[in-house]
């Protein structure tokens, strides 16, 4: 993976190791050693390393595979560097293949909650689901002969989070009771980051990104497309709750309203590296644009409301940001299959703003929004289940808030309890103006 990934700060974001001693260590510690590619230093350090591992081995009370002392050294290597660098390997390394890539491998049929009653609340646009007929409304009630009322709160969400291309039988029944038999084979399917597409009156768009993957500037843009057919001439764009992610990603999304001058500032042990706009890719160069932000957002998300805030492109609005502003670069190993995430600079925004909390030791380092709009503590955790949540497609829409009303007696309602939201549209709509900040 390219070396431009401020990933997942809170709460459990780990952070940086060089990656010469990335590959090294990926490469076979006792490999190295027998070759002789290394100095002494280096070759001192594996024999200890041989030493404590063969002590460990046979004195230890319960026993450890080579692969697990291996991955256990590599972590405590990384895990004292700084918050962010990280490990993944196992389950953590699927979690962040899936949150990088954009993709996962599923059904692609999105549930209503709680998710263990297998109510389909839609089938995501051209997945295994939609083409095997599933409906909005519908209820699994087997998958591979096993029926959902044996299993335990969390076995069916298992059930579907680790599947192979094998296919999957499933006895669905519909609304009115009928039962079938469906067969659907797992395939790759887009994890959408950009979430919540529609219009919030006439004129104003709203979009959510919850992180960035590979695939969000595709998914970007196709969505204001859509926007844009529906009549968008103003634009809300959502980070709050968005952890960061793919750096060129969230600075490309900056490019698309912003034509000239730097975009960022990266410094580094290699010296201080500037992002530039290209003007071929100012798309929606003068599209009146409010951003909100929150205390979850971090990194990647960051990057792009700095950037758009000190080119004057966008209006920020919400609270103060994470304060993470350090890149972190993603390594694939292969021995064991891994993936070491490493911190290997610094970023400041355009007018110079350095907002790392950690390494600068300022506790408000941040992003400071253009118009502070406070929400009380129950109304975020609902704000950002909301957020988390998979869109309907415009295609079902109206057919997922019938479902809704008639299960839980509530509709969607995007607005409900956000006075941050309320405020931007409030804004864009021009019924108020922001103290301006200095930047």
């Amino acid at each position: 993976m390219p070396a431009d990934s401020p990933n997942t700060p809170p709460p459990n974001a780990r952070g940086p190791i060089a990656f010469a001693l990335g590959g090294i260590v990926g490469a076979g510690i006792f490999g190295i050693a027998s070759l002789g590619q290394v100095d002494r230093n280096l070759d001192s350090d594996l024999a200890f390393y041989r030493e404590v591992r063969e002590l460990v081995e046979s004195e230890f009370v319960q026993e450890r595979t080579d692969e697990q002392l291996l991955v256990s050294a590599i972590e405590g290597i990384v895990a004292d560097l700084d918050v962010y660098s990280r490990f993944y390997s196992g389950e953590e390394l699927a979690r962040i293949e899936r949150a990088t890539s954009g993709t996962f491998l599923g059904l692609g049929a999105v549930f209503a909650p709680p998710t263990r009653d297998g109510r389909i609340l839609f089938p995501m646009p051209d997945s295994p689901a939609q083409r095997s007929g599933l409906l909005v409304g519908e209820r699994i009630l087997t998958i591979d002969g096993k029926s959902l009322s044996d299993m335990g709160d969390d076995e069916f969400a298992a059930a579907l989070g680790h599947l192979t291309e094998a296919p999957v039988t499933l006895v669905v029944a519909s609304i009115g009771g009928e039962e079938r038999l469906v067969t659907a084979v797992p395939e790759s399917i887009a994890d959408p980051t950009v979430r919540h597409g529609l219009m919030l009156d006439p004129t104003v768009g709203y979009l959510a990104i919850t992180s960035f993957s590979r695939r969000t500037l595709e998914e970007f843009d196709a969505e204001i497309v859509q926007l844009k057919q529906e009549g968008m001439a103003r634009l809300i764009i959502d980070l709050r709750n968005n952890p960061g992610g793919v750096l060129r990603v969230a600075l490309g999304i900056a490019n698309r309203f912003v034509a000239e001058g730097p975009l960022l500032f990266t410094d580094s042990r290699a010296g201080r590296e500037e992002k530039m706009a290209d003007s071929d890719e100012a798309l929606y160069l003068g599209l009146p644009l409010v951003v909100l932000i929150d205390s979850d957002s971090a990194s990647s998300s960051e990057v792009l409301a700095g950037t758009l805030q000190d080119h004057r492109a966008a209006v920020v609005v919400g609270t103060p940001s994470y304060g993470k502003g350090t890149v972190q670069t993603l390594t694939t190993l292969e021995s064991p299959r891994s993936i070491l995430k490493v911190t290997t600079a610094f970023y400041t925004t355009p007018s110079g703003r350095q907002i790392d909390r950690q390494y600068s030791g300022n506790q408000d380092a941040a992003i400071t929004p253009d118009l502070l709009v406070q929400l009380e503590p129950e109304d975020k955790r609902q704000l950002h289940a909301r957020l988390s949540t998979y869109s309907p497609p415009r295609l079902y829409r109206e057919e997922v808030q019938a479902l809704l009303i008639s299960t839980s007696g509530e509709p969607m309602d995007l607005l409900s309890n956000d006075r941050q939201l309320s405020a931007a549209l409030e804004l864009i709509r021009g019924q108020g103006k922001p103290k301006s900040n200095d930047h």
